[in-house]
């Protein structure tokens, strides 16, 4: 009998399907737009109410999700909504405008963030899409059974926190809906509200609550099912790119016509891989500046809420965790994007030592051996172009990019940790200070 928890839909699933599934996520939490691949394909996304109709309701929410969180930051004392005062009193806390501040900074990032990846998507420009047109009959022969195994279980692995994940948010998103109507209604009953405020701040706060919930489908359906996988993926293509290279580059291949037949595969293999990750990077690159300036607003702003505090209440602690939890999602995301230039940079070292030991070794016999003028052109042309490919190698950017700011290798991502951490002290101590 099988007790694994594991479906066993999961332990085969095919990449082809990984990608189908993916795209069904982008349509819902990224673009907001229903159309077919074919549509995308043949640049005819139909301008009706069944391809905009997602994008209109949750659209709606959105701007009231925002709008309302603007009055609640911005006007504390004088928007129309229940005063937020008594429920500082009930769980401890100070300052609740403060997270109310990030939150609509981060729904407005968000937000803009739609618009410029559904405005790629209705002008053909989306590389998230062009990558599943591309890979939506995914050729796993293309792989080893190593590699496949490995990518299944990442995928079951990063499946099962996303949906399990979200699945809990989504009761505690319910729960928080019930807690608040609940005490707005003991309020009304106490006199702490009136009639008007409690009429007006009952849609508010449900749309504030289903827009943030929507926000975390977007993270954990789309960014942790697709992009990650996607991340993951590039880098076991680059792996097992290394691994050829290990085997072209082995001393029992000491012949030239399977050496060269070795390093055609490889060229074709990795021009590919590059093409490809510039591509996905179009899209992907703007959509990590919009990540990191969240994750920049989270880290100044909890300190700012952290410093306002007088005692530290359970609700403090749970209030700061989530903005954090923003900065160790981007920085997590980061580690992994930068593992593909350190692979690419090791890659590129072993080619470098291979063509040094064969050039120096031939150096030394070709005044040994008899070949004809046209053999020795043919080698000078072979070496020439394998120079060429690894300089260029060595100097192009196969990896990820942070917009237009700066492209991210392990030294960056290390250069930005170390950046991050001492500027949460020294801000929080500005403040105390000030204080």
């Amino acid at each position: 009998m099988d007790i694994s928890i594991i479906p066993g839909s999961l332990k085969n699933i095919r990449i082809a399907k990984i990608f189908q599934r993916a795209f069904i996520y982008l349509q819902l939490f990224t673009f907001r737009l229903q159309f077919s691949l074919e549509d995308y394909q043949n640049r005819k996304i139909p301008r009706t109410w069944k391809t905009f109709r997602w994008s209109f309701l949750i659209t709606l929410n959105a701007l009231s999700a925002i709008f309302c969180t603007g009055l609640l930051a911005l006007c504390p004392k004088t928007h129309p909504f229940m005063k937020y005062h008594n429920i500082e009193k009930i769980l401890k806390t100070e300052r609740m405008d403060l997270f109310l501040l990030v939150l609509f900074i981060i729904l407005i990032i968000v937000e803009a963030l739609f618009l410029h990846l559904s405005s790629e998507a209705l002008n053909y420009r989306a590389s998230f899409v062009k990558f599943i047109i591309n890979n939506r009959n995914y050729d796993e022969n293309e792989l080893s059974i190593k590699s496949l195994q490995f990518l299944r279980k990442f995928y079951t692995i990063i499946y099962l926190t996303g949906t399990i994940g979200y699945r809990l948010y989504i009761i505690n998103c319910i729960a928080t809906i019930c807690f608040g109507y609940y005490w707005a209604i003991i309020f009304y009953e106490r006199n702490l509200t009136t009639m008007d405020e409690l009429i007006v701040s009952f849609p508010a706060y449900f749309a504030i609550c289903t827009d943030v919930a929507y926000r975390l489908g977007q993270m954990f359906m789309t960014i942790l099912l697709f992009i990650v996988f996607v991340i993951e993926l590039f880098q076991v293509k680059l792996e097992e790119l290394f691994k050829l290279a290990q085997r072209m580059f082995s001393r029992q291949w000491n012949r030239s016509g399977f050496k060269k037949i070795f390093w055609k595969q490889f060229q074709v293999k990795y021009v590919k891989l590059y093409a490809e990750t510039a591509d996905f990077n179009r899209s992907f690159g703007k959509m990590l500046l919009y990540m990191e300036m969240v994750s920049k607003s989270s880290i100044i702003i909890s300190c700012m809420f952290f410093s306002e505090q007088k005692a530290i209440s359970e609700y403090c602690i749970m209030v700061i965790s989530s903005l954090m939890s923003t900065f160790v999602c981007v920085t997590s995301l980061y580690s992994r994007v930068a593992r593909l230039p350190s692979h690419n940079r090791r890659c590129c070292k072993s080619i470098i030592k291979w063509l040094a030991r064969t050039q120096w070794s031939s150096s030394k016999t070709k005044f040994k051996n008899t070949i004809t003028r046209q053999g020795i052109i043919i080698i000078n042309r072979t070496t020439i172009k394998s120079n060429l490919f690894v300089q260029t190698m060595s100097e192009n950017q196969l990896g990820f990019t942070c917009g237009h700011l700066f492209f991210i290798t392990k030294f960056k991502y290390i250069e930005l940790l170390l950046m991050n951490i001492p500027m949460i002290f020294m801000f929080y101590e500005q403040l105390c200070m000030d204080s």
